[in-house]
């Protein structure tokens, strides 16, 4: 039974509660779990893996974040904290085994391969299943608003369906079911991304039908002197997805990279609540730069009305923002990740 009109400390109580008593969430799928003294029972997973992207952009061992699971990211309306990178977006939604297995291509030090299907279904895989595992959080707790309520209802459905579709993929080993247009810039940013994205307003500024998007799974992250922007989705939802990736290769061809960079710098500042940035890069920011990003950060926390749509609309469209996810604030280097 969901939890209603409870208190910030009741809430995350019984979060507490839940992670601490997760079972593995492929639970009986394609190999058996890791023997524990409590069978499938979870281990925390990192969503951006600590060795190969964490340690990169961390400075002595930390990283800002959004702390999602402590009572300060409530209190202070979603702003970043620095912490060790031990304990950056970390969930327990799977043992170690399935862990390993699933990610086994793109994490333990594996760099990113233009061209390998595995890597890129397992970064979609990955960008789906952590909003998955917190999106099912969330529906442990009853909205007072009917409409809010029912519309979540409506899209935790649809969410069980897109990870079926996922698992039944990794259990048949269907890499192909994810197309994924790669982007890459010529020098290495500070931060990591990896989420999933249905943004408002197109590259132009125009406004997009909400679902016109339809599963578009969002990786940021550098390596080796440059930085990779991965799109990927499902074949069959091509069509929702091509419009924004043609805006893309446009201006990509046209050499106009501060164009995408502009447009994402908006799109990962609103919609990735698993942001991870590097010292370097918040640090150096002002703390107008500051206050401008934690407002969009903010901006898609509660959308109640269509009136909320049409602001958010006129704020992505409108604002030319000062902060600059993408501001280079370190040398360029070609050194391997270690």
């Amino acid at each position: 039974m969901k939890m209603m009109n409870n208190t910030l400390e009741q809430k995350l109580a019984r979060i507490k509660y839940i992670r601490d008593n997760s079972l593995c969430m492929l639970e009986g799928t394609k190999i058996n779990c890791a023997e524990t003294s409590k069978n499938s029972k979870t281990r925390l997973n990192h969503r951006i893996q600590k060795s190969t992207y964490l340690k990169k952009i961390s400075v002595n061992n930390k990283a800002w974040h959004f702390n999602i699971y402590g009572r300060e990211h409530y209190r202070t309306n979603r702003k970043m904290v620095l912490n060790n990178i031990k304990y950056v977006h970390t969930h327990p939604m799977l043992c170690g085994k399935h862990d390993k297995d699933i990610f086994n291509a793109i994490e333990d030090g594996h760099l990113f391969e233009e061209g390998n299907m595995q890597q890129y279904f397992q970064f979609a895989f990955r960008a789906f299943i952590f909003d998955f595992y917190e999106y099912c959080l969330k529906m442990e707790f009853k909205h007072p608003n009917k409409w809010i309520e029912k519309r979540a209802q409506l899209a935790y459905n649809e969410k069980i369906k897109i990870f079926e579709k996922f698992v039944e993929c990794y259990k048949q080993n269907e890499y192909e079911a994810i197309e994924t247009t790669v982007l890459k810039l010529d020098r290495e940013v500070d931060f990591v991304s990896c989420t999933k994205i249905n943004p408002l307003v197109d590259v132009k500024g125009k406004y997009r039908l909400q679902g016109e998007l339809h599963g578009c799974y969002l990786n940021i992250f550098p390596q080796k002197g440059v930085t990779y922007i991965l799109l990927s989705y499902f074949k069959e939802n091509k069509r929702y997805c091509e419009k924004l990736i043609n805006e893309f290769k446009l201006y990509e061809n046209k050499k106009q990279y501060n164009v995408i960079t502009m447009y994402l710098n908006k799109v990962v500042a609103s919609h990735d609540m698993n942001l991870v940035m590097s010292p370097r890069l918040y640090e150096s920011w002002s703390r107008k730069e500051k206050e401008e990003f934690h407002e969009y950060a903010n901006l898609m926390r509660v959308v109640l009305s269509f009136k909320d749509i049409i602001k958010i609309y006129k704020k992505l469209k409108n604002t030319h923002e000062q902060f600059d996810l993408f501001k280079n604030v370190q040398p360029t280097t070609t050194d391997d990740i270690t």
